[in-house]
């Protein structure tokens, strides 16, 4: 699940995914950011490329 996040997006804005302070990927945003810390399960960030 998301454990943080830094800045501000609406669903549908383009989102880089990082892990251990390394970009894993980007993808498209399907919930808004608070939405994504308080949920435990569901789709967050629909991934379009991997690092």
């Amino acid at each position: 699940g998301v454990k943080s996040y830094d800045g501000h997006w609406v669903i549908g804005d383009q989102v880089v995914i990082k892990q251990n302070g390394k970009v894993s990927g980007v993808g498209i945003a399907r919930m808004n950011p608070e939405e994504m810390v308080s949920m435990g399960r569901g789709l967050a960030v629909e991934v379009r490329h991997h690092a």
